[in-house]
């Protein structure tokens, strides 16, 4: 896949720009970066204004499968930001033994934020929209001199924190690691386009955080859903969850809360 950037100092949403070019018949590859958003939204339709030193990306698919297969991008895209993260970081200088150290303390809270031992690294955001998907991305790369307002359940985790980021070269670092992120994108993309999910599962398993914790899935802004252990994530990319009574559940949606 080839992609074109639309490079931007700021915008109210790069999903936003995605969607118009989708509705305006734009082929897939079409990308929007931007330094700083005013409107940026996610996954549970949360917002929020997203100031310079994160990396704020969407991307145009059109994808080669059926459509009902769509959402389990949301996962493999998940899997391609992480490996593409790993990449960047060791690519720095001086940090080429980063990778593995770095891969250790990644993980895949179901179904795509990334975590860096705990906290929220990278969102994810995965929409079906005129006839293909917006994929928006979100990573944190440098602290805030202002910290913003949390949202959702995670403490924000920042890149820096992990790997040796030139403080003086920030948007040079947005530019290298969006870039990185699209090329892993690409290979993560076109094989599942001839494989689909599954072929992707046991990877995913194994970055996932969540196998054998207990948890409570939820709706936003609703109630519970489910309680118990988490099993599995299945072929669908579905969540498995196994309750206190040890009744098997699986659920293609819902926001997932660890218990203590």
């Amino acid at each position: 896949m080839d992609f074109l950037v639309d490079k931007r100092s700021e915008v109210d949403s790069t999903n936003n720009a995605v969607r118009q070019a989708l509705e305006a018949g734009r082929g897939a590859g079409y990308v929007c970066r931007a330094l700083q958003q005013s409107g940026g939204y996610g996954r549970q339709g949360r917002s929020w204004t997203s100031p310079a030193g994160g990396l704020y990306q969407s991307v145009l698919l059109r994808p080669q499968r059926l459509q009902a297969e769509w959402p389990t991008l949301a996962l493999v895209a998940a899997l391609a930001i992480r490996e593409g993260l790993l990449e960047y970081a060791s690519s720095l200088p001086g940090e080429a033994s980063v990778r593995d150290s770095l891969a250790k303390t990644l993980s895949i809270k179901w179904p795509n934020d990334i975590l860096a031992n705990g906290g929220k690294l990278v969102g994810i955001s995965c929409e079906s929209h005129a006839g293909g998907v917006c994929l928006g991305m979100g990573v944190n790369l440098f602290r805030l001199a202002e910290p913003a307002p949390l949202q959702g359940s995670n403490v924000p985790a920042y890149l820096c924190d992990f790997a040796k980021l030139p403080e003086g070269e920030r948007e040079q670092c947005v530019e290298a690691c969006g870039d990185a992120l699209l090329a892993s994108l690409a290979r993560h993309v076109e094989r599942w386009e001839g494989a689909g999910f599954a072929a992707f599962r046991p990877e995913y398993c194994e970055a996932c955080c969540l196998l054998g914790k207990s948890v409570q899935l939820v709706l936003v802004p609703g109630g519970s859903l489910a309680e118990g252990i988490v099993r599995a994530v299945d072929a669908q990319g579905r969540l498995v969850i196994e309750n206190p009574t040890h009744d098997i559940q699986v659920f293609s949606s819902g926001e997932v809360h660890l218990r203590h």
